[in-house]
């Protein structure tokens, strides 16, 4: 996390209704495949999908009246655009269901997925037009690689010309050699360029509250179990899960109707975390490889 949004400070709900992906983006400034997985299990807990464990096998099942069509306002009004391009690379045209199998091949017959990059576009249009950054970070983190990329073109077009021209012994090749370290370094830490403005700063700072309470190691005792799913999402996101599973260890814990399980009817915090969480983190990074290379 980014050091000068930084808060010690402990607020014990959500300070506004960011959506978890804009979320991650405000607190990291770049999109990462747990943005994906905080998502499903946000649309999980919305009851917009419900998510079923079969051993070594999983399906998402869409409910209600979802239609996966963009311009369907009227079936999709409490969706976000860029959560209807994923459930639309999740789910096939009328289809209700989809099993690993199903997505596996979705993801995999084709190089790369126009409906992720455009979900990725969306997220960044979204938390972008909310005025949380000074511009687009996609486009300044696209253009800070730019350069790393033609410093490292200018750097190995004079090693080569200084092997060819310049006499021994060639140390002229190790200014052009360090130029090309420069640019492999800017292209490496181009997505960390930050581009958050005084009010994202802010925010940031309101949800680093946040999470330091979703992250602290005080048990949470005789609550309502339900406030674990409610706040999940956000805590995949900004990387604390284990932390918060970890705080209900003393609680009677149900699990939620959004997801079911072949072992049994009732599983403990433990094996829920355990079945949950490695199937979207499967699904999330899956979904984040298919992006298209400019993201």
């Amino acid at each position: 996390y980014i050091r000068y949004i930084q808060n010690d400070q402990i607020i014990s709900s959500p300070p506004s209704t960011l959506s978890p992906a804009l979320v991650g983006v405000l607190m990291k400034e770049n999109i990462s495949s747990r943005a994906i997985a905080a998502t499903l299990i946000d649309l999980a807990q919305r009851g917009v999908i419900e998510i079923y464990n079969k051993e070594a096998d999983f399906s998402f099942i869409k409910k209600g009246n979802l239609s996966l069509d963009e311009t369907d306002l009227v079936h999709n009004k409490n969706i976000q655009k860029f959560e209807l391009l994923l459930l639309s690379k999740i789910f096939s045209g009328r289809n209700f269901k989809t099993t690993q199998e199903d997505i596996a091949y979705r993801i995999g017959h084709r190089l790369f997925s126009d409906k992720i990059a455009r979900a990725y576009q969306e997220i960044y249009r979204e938390i972008f037009n909310l005025g949380y950054f000074n511009d687009n970070p996609k486009s300044i983190h696209d253009k800070y690689k730019y350069w790393g990329l033609l410093t490292m073109l200018v750097g190995f077009l004079g090693v080569l010309v200084s092997a060819v021209f310049t006499p021994d012994p060639k140390f002229l090749s190790l200014f052009w050699v360090g130029m090309m370290l420069i640019g492999e370094l800017i292209v490496k830490y181009s997505a960390n360029m930050p581009t958050l403005s005084e009010i994202g700063k802010q925010e940031a700072k309101k949800w680093q509250a946040f999470k330091n309470y979703l992250s602290t190691t005080t048990p949470l005792k005789d609550v309502d179990t339900r406030e674990l799913e409610k706040y999940l999402s956000y805590a995949v996101v900004m990387g604390v899960e284990k932390d918060w599973i970890a705080r209900f260890r003393e609680s009677s814990y149900m699990t939620p109707d959004w997801f079911g399980s072949s072992k049994t009817n009732r599983l403990d915090i433990v094996s829920f975390s355990r079945e949950l969480l490695p199937l979207v983190d499967w699904v999330s990074g899956s979904l984040d490889q298919a992006k298209t290379p400019v993201l």
